[in-house]
Parts: structure tokens; C-alpha cells; sequence
């Protein structure tokens, strides 16, 4: 079998439902290729669909203020958007579970392997960190870190 590794470049580039990633999910379920995606990954995905959904719902609210400026709070579509900066407000608020539980399904659904990164683990990376071995291109390089617990 083979095995596959994702890392964060990939599914941003990809998303979860990109025809490449369609049938790398089909394979999957099959059983041809095993697919992993550590932990770090996933939360570096889903944190940034977050951020992302986050600052495109603010940008979305803060265009309906002028809106409701341009009509006057008398007329009753004023009331109508009030209403949806309520709506946009608590979509805000609510947003991070059927980002979260999107991806949770989508691993459920094609047998997807999620390793955890464990505490003890941060040792070695630590070793690696100062001799610049793992997952470090040199010593100290912080920007490494990511990768190099990915690699762990």
C-alpha cells in the first residue's frame, strides 16, 4: 500500500474537495493508499479557514453600515439590515464548529490517519532545534518548528 503524507501547502492549495483530493479520498476508501495528515496540519488548516471566514464575514458586516446610512434608519429596510448584522454577527460567533466538524467528517469518511503530536515528543525536536538535525535545514532555525514536530 502506499502511503501519503498531506501537509498544510497541499490541502490550502487543494481544499477537501478538489478533484486531486477526490481521488486521493476515493483511493482511500478503497484501501489502495493510506493517507496521514498529522495534527499540526489539520489545525493549521482549519485555524486558517477560520481566520479567513472570520475576516470575510467582518468585511461582508462592515459594508452594511454605509448601506444603512444611504437608506436612514425611518425606512424599513434599515430594519432588514440590522437584522442581517445580527445574522452576520452570530455567523461570526459560530463559525469555527462546521469548519472544524467539516474536516472531522471528511477524515471519518476516507480512513484517514490524524497522528497526535505527543508532549514528550518535544524533546527531540529540541535536540534537533540545537544540532539542526530532523527536521531542521541548520541549527536554531526557528522557522522550522512546524516541520520539523510535522516530522516527529
Amino acid at each position: 500500500m502506499i502511503n501519503i503524507i498531506l501537509d498544510t501547502n497541499i490541502l490550502h492549495q487543494e481544499g477537501l474537495s478538489s478533484k486531486n483530493m477526490q481521488v486521493l479520498s476515493r483511493l482511500s476508501r478503497l484501501k489502495k493508499i493510506s493517507i496521514t495528515i498529522p495534527e499540526l496540519v489539520t489545525r493549521e488548516f482549519v485555524s486558517k479557514k477560520i481566520q479567513t471566514s472570520k475576516e470575510n464575514i467582518t468585511h461582508a458586516r462592515s459594508k452594511l453600515e454605509p448601506l444603512k446610512k444611504n437608506i436612514g434608519q425611518d425606512h424599513e429596510l434599515a430594519n432588514d439590515i440590522s437584522q442581517l448584522e445580527l445574522k452576520l454577527k452570530e455567523l461570526h460567533q459560530n463559525i469555527e464548529e462546521p469548519i472544524n466538524q467539516n474536516l472531522e467528517n471528511w477524515v471519518k469518511a476516507n480512513n484517514i490517519y490524524v497522528p497526535i503530536f505527543k508532549s514528550e515528543d518535544i524533546q527531540s525536536v529540541m535536540e534537533s532545534y540545537f544540532n539542526g538535525g530532523g527536521g531542521f535545514r541548520t541549527a536554531k532555525a526557528r522557522e522550522d518548528i512546524p516541520d520539523a514536530m510535522i516530522a516527529k
